[in-house]
Order: structure tokens, then C-alpha cells, then sequence
């Protein structure tokens, strides 16, 4: 009887090892998959900041291209308006200009 239940006992033993063994194999297949989701996973996140940035830097871009058409547009009106003025007051302009000529003459001495 004792041997009989040393048998059961290393027979019981060997099916527990066994079902732990299966059990293992599903864990390391289950664990592999998850890994396989997270590298997909990542990866896709990775293109969606890449493509994000993209667009952030497509948008600066052109909101510097549209500054700088703004101030090119506004330095054209600045100057036709002082040619404006010179054209409307020529006197006074070489006046002025002589005024700021001198003035700046003198400062460069110093």
C-alpha cells in the first residue's frame, strides 16, 4: 500500500509538472504576443508624434512666411509713402536730410 501511494504521489507529481510545463509555454507565447502589440504599439505612436511634429513645424513655417510677406508689404507701404512725401514737399525733405546728415556727421566725430 505504501507503494502504491509513493506511486500515485510520483505520478500525480509528474502530471502537476507537466500542466505547470504547458502553462509555462502559453505564458512565454502570451508574453511574446504582448510584446509583438507593444513594439506595433510604439511604433505607431512613434509615426503619430513624428506626423504631429511635422504638421507643428509645417504650420510655424508658414505662419513665418506669412510674417515676413506682412512686414515685405508693409515696408513697400512705408516707402511709398515717404516717396509721397518727398514728392509733396521736396524742399523740406533735403532740408531734412541734410538736418540728419549733419547730425550724424557730428556724432561720428565724438
Amino acid at each position: 500500500m505504501a507503494k502504491n501511494a509513493v506511486e500515485e504521489m510520483e505520478a500525480t507529481a509528474e502530471a502537476t509538472m507537466a500542466d505547470l510545463q504547458r502553462q509555462m509555454k502559453a505564458i512565454q507565447s502570451d508574453i511574446s504576443a504582448i510584446t509583438g502589440t507593444l513594439k506595433t504599439f510604439g511604433k505607431d505612436q512613434a509615426g503619430h508624434v513624428s506626423a504631429a511634429a511635422r504638421n507643428a513645424f509645417d504650420h510655424a513655417g508658414e505662419g513665418l512666411r506669412m510674417t515676413a510677406a506682412e512686414a515685405r508689404e508693409r515696408g513697400e507701404h512705408i516707402a511709398e509713402e515717404v516717396e509721397q512725401t518727398i514728392s509733396r514737399n521736396p524742399l523740406t525733405s533735403v532740408l531734412v536730410a541734410l538736418g540728419v546728415g549733419y547730425i550724424a556727421g557730428m556724432m561720428a566725430r565724438h
